[in-house]
């Protein structure tokens, strides 16, 4: 309650020593009524209120009517937070000499309020750091519509960035469209990496993970094809092996590539006879006597039912004919007659399909 006057003075009364000292004692002894409680608002006059207790977060330094473990109070040296229930709701932390600092704004109806990074330098980063283990969490965006909303957007662009519309996916979105899926499983162990590179390399995709040998498997939707490159492309190189597919059932696309169409060796050799060129051949063995020559396979067939493709050869002016005989899985034995049946020795090329 406010100061209250000891005595009630009348005109003429006699002005007596114990009336002034009890009159001085109140103003002495209740000086803090004077001002508090306040019965209207109070103007500094341009001066700070100093010196204030630091409060804790249970009682705040600054409180309002009925709500005392709520206001603002003063932790450390430097430090003030805010609080709310007795509990921490913002800390702010100076520090010596700082030219950077964050701003909260508001914003009006239809935009974002922001928080943001300011100060004296030309470009402010903005951290946000978690505590140990725990991490920033993000609104998950959504579909409104046919068109997606991003959890996390770029600024300007809310139609860009990265949204969650189920458990266990992350998606990539431009322009409110999704442009790539990421699926997460259970226990998985192996994932996909993206690498860049400094030129003149080229960027890599590549997998990883727990297994010692992991592959990767490109699939499309239906009936639709996968294409590697486009018409610029300067060409498509395999660093190893292709293995082409298994012949589906029913009738074999045309022009497609599979393990039964693919020549699964072949060799070229001169009329001495000599080896040219091959694959999976292991040798070439002259037989005694002419035209008689014996060829062993690197890879040898699962069986003999394999198909020889034979070519023409020319051998001293004349058309010369080859037979093969002596089939086994792990080669055959080849005759080069001219047009009168006789062994003569000529170039040769053959070629030969079959399971392996």
């Amino acid at each position: 309650m406010a100061l209250a006057r000891v005595k009630v003075w009348i005109a003429g009364e006699v002005l007596t020593a114990s009336d002034l000292n009890a009159e001085f004692n109140n103003l002495v002894d209740n000086s803090l009524s004077a001002v508090s409680p306040w019965t209207a608002n109070m103007d500094a006059g341009g001066f700070r209120l100093i010196t204030l207790g630091a409060g804790t977060v249970g009682s705040p330094t600054l409180q309002p009517t009925g709500d005392t473990n709520t206001g603002v109070f003063f932790p450390a040296a430097d430090q003030v937070s805010l609080v709310g229930a007795g509990g921490h709701a913002l800390l702010a932390s100076g520090y010596l000499n700082a030219a950077n600092y964050v701003r909260a704004a508001a914003a009006p109806a239809t935009y974002p309020p922001s928080l943001s990074a300011l100060g004296t330098d030309t470009n402010v980063a903005l951290r946000l750091i978690p505590q140990g283990t725990g991490y920033v969490l993000v609104s998950p965006g959504g579909i409104a519509g046919s068109r997606f909303v991003a959890g996390l957007a770029a600024q300007g662009d809310e139609g860009t960035g990265l949204t969650w519309v189920t458990n266990g996916t992350l998606d990539l979105i431009g322009s409110q469209s999704r442009i790539l899926r990421a699926i997460g499983s259970q226990g998985a162990t192996n994932y996909v990496t993206i690498t860049a590179s400094p030129s003149p390399a080229s960027p890599t995709i590549s997998v990883s993970g727990g297994d010692s040998s992991i592959g990767l498997q490109i699939t499309t939707s239906g009936g639709g094809a996968l294409t590697l490159g486009a018409v610029t492309t300067g060409g498509i190189t395999a660093a190893t092996y292709f293995v082409p597919a298994a012949i589906p059932g029913g009738t074999p696309n045309a022009n497609a590539l599979y393990t039964k169409n693919v020549p699964k060796a072949w060799i070229s050799f001169s009329s001495v006879p000599a080896l040219l060129d091959s694959y999976n051949i292991t040798s070439l063995t002259d037989e005694p006597g002419a035209g008689d020559v014996s060829i062993t396979f690197d890879r040898d067939f699962l069986a003999v039912n394999y198909c020889v493709l034979v070519g023409n050869s020319v051998g001293g002016g004349s058309t010369t004919h080859m037979s093969v005989s002596d089939w086994t899985v792990g080669g055959v034995r080849v005759r080069i007659t001219d047009m009168a049946n006789t062994l003569f020795d000529a170039s040769g090329y053959l070629a030969f399909f079959g399971a392996q």
